[in-house]
């Protein structure tokens, strides 16, 4: 231990430090400081101290470590009454007996026991190790280890002495030190020193590594811009313009921005250095040029926040659109799905419906109830694969694929994308454009989609698809598959009065520029449009027609002819819309023999129409006009084949079919007419000829029949009773299969209007010739 020896027999005074952060190590040979203006109490300041008086310093609150003995080798007093030691510490030690000297103490201590290591092989271990880690550090800082310092420091062979000698050589906090000073296990102390000289060394390597990567960064990027101006005066001197360069870091700029995936910035990166070497108005950079613009300008991280809040979805629904309740219905299943599910990924729905029952407008209504951005691509004509995919990019004029030029339109990465009109994609030469759309539609493969045009994948994993088709047995199988199909059978008539006074009506009279005070729609008036001018199963042809009406109004307004409120009723349509157009099938005036009224289903909705037969002296030949498909002559054959089989049961004359000639005719001859529900209408007109009396005209009926007389169920039920109820019948014979169908109907389909349900043609002879 460096420092002159103390015997410790005498009373020492006592300077108490503990707290401050300064207190005496054993330092070399040196002598340390103890600056007392501010570290001790005001008594010890005026006292008398001696050149040679020992004293002791507290600066520890460890029960086995107090502080060091020190000598005093110089007193400094100051104006301020102020007192500077500078001391020579001596021994470490602990304070057994303060002694109260009235305003100062004075202890009696005991030397410090230091736990020596046993290992004497490890302790030259630790000596070696320390020396080498401290050379390293003067290496590195000589301003804190001179080389006196270390020649020194290399000569101490006792591990506590070269301990005290580093310690105050190293940066640590002050707690950090004064633990290390109060350890009494010198291995301990050793390896707590070794750790904070290695952390140093290895801080001032890594700061200097990080030095010279900067200063590398910094010559290579000056290197660049010194090339870069060069480049400038070069390419201005053989004219290539003075903006390439303003070019090159704006779309630099554009492409850092636009947040593209590492893949992709890597391959705009080096497509936007090729750029850079070519001649402006190259073709090839005009290439280039499109082809970086169309990377940075479609939407690569923007998305929008959805809102799936279920209520308010329903609400929307219910707001834009009136019935197709059970369509509504799936559709907040759809969304309640990806609410729990938190992902968009499963079927991709398609609306299947005729035109103008709200398909499109459906799509629009999820895109506002999810708070997402709608795009719509109509797909009808679509014969080119590479309006699916995209063009090649080495083609000048080339662009990406409809799908990339959408999402680039909606500028997110998850907007409600609708594909409108899917049934109508054809193929030819130029590839199929439905097989490029199964990977778009495939929820498994959409997020890696590659368009020909960009040549990297891109995410479609977060759109919402949603297909509309008027027909989808006309989309291919594999493309059907991936879509659950949602039919739209069409609106009643009870639900485009509804929307004619909800939506079509304000709506129209807003374009044509009339108010209330103008004109306004007598109930019976819309219901006149919608039977006898209109013949659809969606609302377009109804809010055509309105529009005409509110046209002819305003054109009196504009011309003054006839200022004031108008109110339109059924009597007054005339007059704006000339005469009826729709003749309906209704009821006839009175029963007939061999004509049965049967009900059909049409694209526009449900009809009425009438099976005429005729029973003529002949030789047994069958004739069937009114353009009938080939299913329904089927059915017709079907019914004259029953009807010989059970004639003697019903009284019809033995051999009929070889004594007469049949004549079956189902009028309005210009429209073709097929499907098998006719056959028991057909049935019951060729039996009421037959046995020469009338059916009862208050009866509709519908029904498949097969050869041993068995009624199976029929498709678009609800359409066909509302067509009952136009026409007044309310009297219908229906399949009993479709008992269920039937009870699921909304009330106002069922109301005034009477049901027989049948399992046999047996059952619906009794019942209308009962």
């Amino acid at each position: 231990m460096d420092g002159e020896k103390n015997d410790l027999k005498s009373l020492y005074v006592l300077i108490d430090t503990k707290g401050k952060e300064k207190f005496p190590i054993f330092i070399r040979s040196e002598m340390d400081k103890i600056d007392l203006i501010d570290g001790v109490d005001v008594s010890l300041k005026q006292m008398q101290f001696a050149v040679g008086e020992f004293v002791a310093i507290e600066y520890s609150f460890s029960e086995s470590m107090s502080g060091v003995i020190a000598k005093i080798a110089h007193v400094e007093k100051n104006k301020d009454t102020s007192v500077r030691l500078i001391l020579y510490p001596t021994n470490y030690v602990v304070i057994e007996k303060r002694i109260d000297f009235s305003g100062y103490f004075k202890v009696k201590v005991n030397p410090v026991k230091f736990k020596e290591v046993a290992d004497k092989e490890r302790e030259k271990g630790l000596l070696s190790s320390i020396k080498k880690e401290a050379e390293k550090l003067s290496k590195i800082d000589s301003s804190r280890l001179l080389p006196d310092d270390m020649i020194n420091i290399l000569k101490i062979n006792n591990l506590n002495l070269l301990c005290d000698a580093i310690l105050p050589l190293i940066e640590a906090s002050h707690e950090r030190i004064l633990k290390i000073v109060e350890t009494l296990d010198i291995e301990k102390k050793a390896l707590e020193i070794h750790k904070i000289i290695s952390e140093e060394v290895y801080s001032h390597e890594l700061r200097e590594n990080i030095r010279k990567e900067v200063n590398k960064d910094v010559a290579e990027n000056q290197k660049k811009y010194f090339l870069n101006e060069q480049l400038k005066i070069i390419k201005k001197e053989l004219g290539f313009g003075g903006n390439a360069a303003d070019e090159f870091e704006e779309i630099k700029a554009k492409i850092v921005k636009a947040g593209m995936n590492d893949e992709v910035e890597k391959k705009a990166m080096s497509e936007l250095n090729k750029l850079a070497s070519m001649a402006p108005l190259s073709p090839e950079a005009t290439v280039i040029r499109n082809y970086l613009d169309w990377l940075c300008t479609i939407p690569w991280v923007n998305t929008t926040k959805d809102n799936l809040d279920i209520n308010l979805a329903e609400k929307i629904l219910n707001q834009n659109h009136f019935g197709l309740d059970k369509i509504k219905e799936r559709i907040l299943e759809y969304l309640a799905v990806i609410k729990l599910a938190k992902h968009v990924k499963g079927q991709i729905l398609c609306f299947s419906g005729p035109p103008g029952v709200g398909k499109t407008s459906l799509g629009q209504s999820i895109a506002q109830a999810m708070n997402r951005k709608f795009v719509r691509l109509s797909l009808g004509g679509v014969r080119d694969e590479a309006e699916i995919r995209g063009h090649r990019k080495t083609y000048i004029g080339s662009m990406p694929g409809r799908i990339v030029q959408m999402m680039k339109r909606a500028q997110v990465l998850n907007p409600v994308f609708m594909l409108d009109e899917v049934d109508k994609l054809g193929s030819d030469f130029k590839g199929d454009p439905s097989s490029a759309l199964l990977e778009v539609l495939d929820p498994e493969i959409n997020s890696a989609f590659v368009d020909h045009y960009l040549e990297v994948d891109y995410d479609l994993s977060n759109v919402l698809f949603i297909c509309t088709a008027n027909v989808v047995h006309t989309i291919p199988p594999a493309l059907k598959d991936r879509m659950e199909i949602i039919t739209l059978p069409g609106y009643l008539e009870f639900e485009k009065f509804e929307i004619s006074k909800r939506f079509l009506i304000p709506r129209t009279m807003k374009v044509s520029g009339l108010t209330k005070k103008d004109f306004s729609f007598d109930d019976s008036a819309v219901r006149s449009i919608i039977k006898n001018y209109t013949m659809e199963s969606g609302v377009r042809s109804l809010e055509k027609t309105i529009s005409k009406v509110m046209r002819k109004r305003a054109k009196e307004i504009a011309s003054d002819e006839k200022k004031g409120t108008v109110r339109i009723t059924s009597k007054l349509l005339s007059r704006y819309l000339g005469s009826p157009i729709i003749i309906p099938d209704g009821k006839d005036k009175k029963s007939l023999i061999g004509v049965a009224k049967g009900l059909a289903w049409t694209p526009f909705g449900g009809a009425t129409l009438s099976v005429e037969t005729l029973k003529l002296e002949g030789s047994g030949k069958v004739q069937l006009t009114g353009q009938l498909g080939d299913v329904m002559k089927e059915s017709a054959s079907a019914s004259i084949s029953w009807l010989r089989k059970y004639s003697q049961k019903y009284g019809i004359e033995k051999n009929f079919f070889t004594k007469y000639d049949i004549h079956i005719h189902v009028p309005e001859g210009s429209i073709p007419k097929d499907g098998p529900s006719a056959g028991i209408t057909i049935t019951m007109s060729l039996f009421s000829a037959l046995i020469n009396k009338p059916l009862r005209n208050d009866f509709a009926m519908t029904g498949e029949v097969t050869l041993r007389g068995i009624i199976l169920p029929i498709g678009g039920l609800q359409e066909k009773l509302v067509a009952a109820q136009s026409a007044g019948i309310n009297n219908v014979i229906i399949p009993a299969a479709n008992k269920a169908q039937f009870l699921e109907l909304p009330p106002r389909v069922k109301k005034n209007i009477r049901i027989y349900f049948i399992d046999r043609i047996d059952d619906a002879i009794k019942i209308l010739y009962k």
